[in-house]
């Protein structure tokens, strides 16, 4: 952060402005440490990275995010709008998850917009070539299964290791723990076997 973003300007590298994914993988790196440390600056630099790429990357006509924007030189300005996994996650892949995952920890229906415009944009290419992008049907189970958020406090460091799929746990000041899956919400009392069994027969569905 103190090396690659500068005066609101985040960096590929010394001297080369970033592109599109580099805006949308440090969001999402610093959305996991937001949740591991609860340090709430790191969600909010997340979301400002992530507004400045709907910004300059967004394509306003047909959706997607091009690789570039329009103030690249030479080569750079042939902007590109790629969906492939090749050989790392595609911009267009792990996007909608980030987008979903904002939208839903931060109630902000407009990323979730976001996230459903991206993926509608690509649905008819990967439908021809799934294998084409991993990332992109990772998206897609997400906004079709729904962020699992999760509230404690006592249980905190147990809920961060527990594997689940698409799921999200906040330090909060209340007993027990808090389950919520779209916008139904559970609460449980103690760390029991109920809550254990839930959780695992849904990690086993992929759910």
């Amino acid at each position: 952060m103190n090396t690659l973003y500068k005066n609101g300007e985040l960096y590929h590298t010394e001297g080369i402005k970033g592109f599109s994914e580099d805006y949308i993988f440090l969001a999402r790196g610093l959305i996991a440490l937001f949740e591991i440390t609860q340090e709430k600056k790191w969600l909010d630099i997340s979301l400002e990275l992530v507004e400045k790429a709907i910004q300059r990357f967004w394509d306003k006509k047909e959706g997607g995010f091009f690789d570039t924007d329009e103030e690249g030189e030479g080569l750079l300005r042939l902007k590109k709008k790629g969906i492939a996994d090749s050989p790392i996650q595609s911009v267009n892949g792990s996007a909608p998850y980030v987008l979903l995952l904002l939208g839903n920890i931060t109630s902000k229906k407009e990323y979730i917009d976001f996230a459903e415009r991206n993926l509608e944009t690509f649905a008819r290419y990967i439908e021809d070539f799934p294998t084409a992008s991993a990332s992109y049907l990772i998206s897609l189970y997400a906004f079709l299964k729904g962020i699992f958020k999760v509230e404690t406090r006592d249980f905190f460091e147990k809920m961060l290791r527990i594997f689940r799929p698409f799921k999200f746990v906040f330090y909060k000041n209340i007993d027990g723990i808090v389950v919520c899956e779209g916008t139904t919400c559970k609460r449980y009392e103690s760390w029991d076997n109920k809550l254990l069994t839930g959780l695992e027969n849904n990690t086993k569905k992929g759910e």
